[in-house]
């Protein structure tokens, strides 16, 4: 092998390597800040109903439960986006190999 095929391969090599690093660079950008949204969005659904819980019984109690019901539709659209994403080609390999999961969850599970 000559010294210019060495360099070619070399500089194929490098080129492929530094691809596939900002593929999995970006790819951890975007899941990553897809599942803090999910956490966020969890944190605020469990504020929202442990405010529900206060306010049973009292003439607040229908506003409150609107409001939960508003911050569940909210984090269950948070979720079927994360999972949409996890879930596209591009983010599928570096997801999975990065330890991202699909998250699931129902109305019923208790928060």
């Amino acid at each position: 092998m000559d010294m210019r095929s060495t360099i070619v391969y070399l500089a194929a090599t490098l080129s492929t390597f530094t691809l596939i690093v900002l593929w999995f660079a970006g790819s951890y950008q975007v899941l990553y800040k897809k599942r803090d949204s999910v956490y966020k969005a969890l944190e605020e659904l469990q504020l929202h109903k442990s405010g529900y819980n206060e306010k049973i019984g009292r003439p607040e109690e229908q506003t409150a439960k609107h409001m939960f019901e508003i911050s569940c539709q909210i984090f269950e659209q948070i979720i079927t986006s994360y999972n949409k994403t996890i879930k596209s080609p591009i983010y599928l390999i570096p997801g999975i190999l990065m330890g991202f999961k699909s998250i699931v969850w129902n109305q019923k599970q208790s928060i």
